[in-house]
């Protein structure tokens, strides 16, 4: 097997500026989130570390599936591209970015695991909302027109993108947290190879957990009332359970907030240069996605636990035996 079958390099400086923003911003975030879950580690808090490896083994096997056997989409070329030059070396840590920074900030707010693995799924997708939006736009990427499940789109994302992330993230919430109480006292080692089998769990169960979608789509349902509407009840969801909240974490929301802020900002330099199609209804949604975790990620939680704070002030002092 020659060596280029397995990595390519190229100069960044081929290809248009914004590129090489991008893997830097992913780049960026992939340490950001790998720091975090690294330094929980060094503190005896295994579960992040191991999180971490489960969800970026997901990330891989879901791409390589993706080229071999879906043909849903084409990546352009990046400065390191993997496997025959179609996987490019920033995707890899895309996965773990965005799912990872997802559940943290779900897992913030302190609520019912089912609560909080639907919220991870809203999560993932607004932070994934600008970067999705402004893909194609940008050459990043291509969709193909194989598959008539991506054909009803939103300023060229299929709706079914968007509802990939809300579904499989909180699977991948969900499996984790199941998971890892059967795990917490075995070797690490044990369990991070566990985590390497809970990534194909993950698209296992993920898929299982599309069916519904898939029904209420027969049913004439159009994809893109589906999604919303899901997006709505999970964004309802978030905002009325009740939850302790606790006082955020900079470095997982600068993560969340990184590469969407990143691509927006992209976004903005190339209407500005006249180069973006329907710029106004990009920067639109865009902007509506980033106030969206704004709230999700610090204003509820710091709320709550303000109110968790002023709650246990108030109450009586319970006299001394």
């Amino acid at each position: 097997m020659d060596l280029r079958d397995l990595v390519e390099v190229s100069s960044p400086l081929s290809r248009p500026l914004h590129f090489a923003l991008l893997e830097l911003a992913v780049l960026a975030s992939t340490v950001l989130v790998f720091a975090h879950a690294l330094r929980r580690y060094r503190e005896g808090d295994r579960r992040h570390l191991f999180q971490w490896i489960a969800i970026t083994s997901y990330g891989v096997q879901m791409e390589l599936i993706a080229f071999n056997f879906l043909e849903n989409y084409e990546h352009a070329q990046f400065t390191v591209q993997l496997h025959h030059g179609q996987l490019p070396l920033y995707v890899t840590g895309l996965y773990g970015t965005f799912l990872y920074a997802g559940i943290k900030l779900a897992e913030r707010l302190r609520v019912h695991p089912i609560a909080e693995a639907l919220i991870a799924g809203l999560a993932i997708c607004l932070i994934d909302v600008p970067f999705d939006i402004a893909g194609v736009a940008l050459g990043w990427w291509r969709w193909l027109d194989t598959d008539p499940v991506l054909a009803f789109r939103w300023l060229d994302v299929p709706v079914t993108s968007y509802y990939w992330y809300l579904i499989f993230g909180a699977v991948a919430a969900g499996l984790c947290r199941v998971v890892w109480p059967l795990l917490e006292r075995r070797s690490f080692a044990l369990a991070a190879s566990v985590a390497l089998f809970v990534g194909t769990g993950v698209i296992v169960l993920g898929v299982i957990a599309f069916l519904p979608f898939h029904a209420i789509a027969a049913l004439g349902v159009e994809h893109g009332t589906i999604v919303a509407a899901h997006i709505v009840a999970c964004g309802v969801l978030a905002l009325a359970i009740r939850g302790e909240g606790h006082h955020r974490d900079r470095a997982i929301t600068l993560a969340a907030l990184l590469v969407p802020s990143a691509t927006l900002a992209i976004m903005a330099w190339a209407a500005l240069r006249g180069s973006l199609d329907d710029a106004a209804p990009r920067l639109a949604w865009s902007i509506a996605a980033l106030g969206g975790l704004v709230v999700l990620g610090s204003l509820l939680p710091l709320r709550r636990a303000a109110r968790a704070t002023d709650v246990q002030a108030a109450a009586p002092e319970l006299p001394a035996r």
